[in-house]
């Protein structure tokens, strides 16, 4: 097999990368090639504003609809730092009978004479250097490539790019800035990154532990003593959610302490409450009014908790329905409030839980295909919001109504 290399941080990965990865498949004819993220670069600052996994999930996320282009976490889950010459003398014995391509911007082929133990790298591998296309250059690279081809006695060939003007610095910055929609970003990559709230300047959410308590006193009081219990375990799950998916921990927290914050209120004054504040109550609503609660909620936790933080309102209107295209935090608090420890009724219960902490969306299928089967054999009304949830997410593997 003809395997290719391209390592990098991927901090984040972006179209340029790609671009690379598609033109080194293409052009040498490669089988594979594996995009291969850093666990603790040598070369790089330790500051790293998405960690490891992060940067490894969003490399999967960008390659997840491309043919013979895969991510590979060889160097990821190494804490010592990884050299070149290291890592592909690992990979050749791995690979003995396979030809292997280590790719490399122009760039770098400046400093090459600098990177530690070049000329075992050169016979581990070939080296594709990626040029840009529209180079004016051309001649002075290809001299360089046959100086070092003597000099390491290996191939040193030379890919043709489209150029893409970007870097993962850049990126970086402009999303410091507060810049919505980042050009040359792959569309899921993009959408990772505002889900996890990645390389914002400003904090996602500031809540202190002042005023964390003071809403818990407040539940406290409003609340049944079983329901403020169950509320205290959905905020406790919504954080564990959130360690496991890389979501801004008091955001989840707070999501998770409130969603259930109406309870206090009585059926009658949930629907007083809408009439006053002119919220809508859906005819899905008016058949099963225990619904209500969560957008009473989302309204109580703005005007009477002071939160002004739109995913977390949203999160806590949805929280018994879902809706469609659901954010990371709507799925950890949905899945978070039928998983918390207290629940022990619902069926599948254990797989449910354990679904939650290895694919979540996996979890979530499950609990709408259980909420829906469960509905339907009770003979209760389903709210519309409750199937186009469903419709949107059909196609997840453990949907099954």
């Amino acid at each position: 097999m003809k395997i290719g290399i391209l390592g990098g941080s991927f901090n984040p990965i972006h179209e340029g990368h790609m671009n690379i990865a598609r033109a080194a498949r293409d052009l040498l004819g490669l089988d594979i090639i594996y995009l291969m993220p850093a666990g603790e670069p040598p070369h790089k600052d330790r500051d790293f504003t998405a960690v490891r996994f992060m940067r490894l999930d969003m490399v999967r996320l960008a390659v997840s609809d491309e043919q013979g282009i895969d991510a590979f976490d060889f160097e990821i889950f190494k804490d010592e730092k990884c050299y070149t010459y290291e890592t592909l003398g690992e990979l050749k014995k791995l690979w003995p009978n396979d030809e292997i391509f280590f790719l490399i911007g122009e760039d770098s082929l400046d400093y090459f004479d600098s990177w530690k133990n070049p000329k075992e790298i050169c016979a581990a591998a070939s080296i594709a250097v990626a040029s840009r296309k529209d180079s004016s250059d051309k001649g002075t690279l290809d001299e360089k490539l046959k100086r070092y081809s003597a000099k390491y006695k290996s191939n040193f060939i030379r890919i043709n790019c489209d150029d893409v003007p970007v870097s993962s610095t850049m990126i970086r910055e402009k999303i410091a800035e507060g810049e919505e929609s980042i050009v040359f970003l792959p569309r899921t990559v993009h959408r990772y990154i505002k889900e996890h709230h990645l390389y914002e300047k400003d904090l996602f959410f500031d809540i202190g532990d002042e005023e964390i308590s003071e809403i818990k006193r407040k539940l406290k009081k409003k609340l049944k003593r079983s329901r403020y219990t169950h509320t205290l375990g959905v905020a406790s799950t919504c954080e564990a959610l959130a360690m496991r998916y890389g979501y801004p921990l008091r955001a989840a927290f707070t999501a998770g302490l409130l969603h259930d914050c109406a309870k206090g209120m009585t059926i009658d004054e949930q629907k007083r409450y809408c009439r006053e504040h002119d919220i809508k109550i859906s005819e899905s609503e008016k058949k099963a009014p225990w619904l209500l609660h969560a957008k009473v909620g989302a309204d109580l936790a703005s005007f009477k908790y002071s939160i002004d933080n739109e995913e977390i309102l949203h999160a806590i209107r949805y929280h018994t329905t879902g809706c469609p295209d659901m954010t990371l935090l709507d799925k950890i608090v949905f899945i978070a409030d039928y998983i918390e420890p207290q629940r022990h009724k619902q069926v599948r219960l254990a797989e449910v839980r354990a679904a939650a902490y290895i694919d979540i969306d996996l979890a979530l299928s499950m609990i709408l295909s259980d909420t829906i089967r469960y509905l339907k054999n009770g003979g209760a009304p389903i709210d519309e919001t409750t199937l186009k949830t469903c419709e949107f997410y059909k196609d997840i593997k453990g949907f099954n109504t």
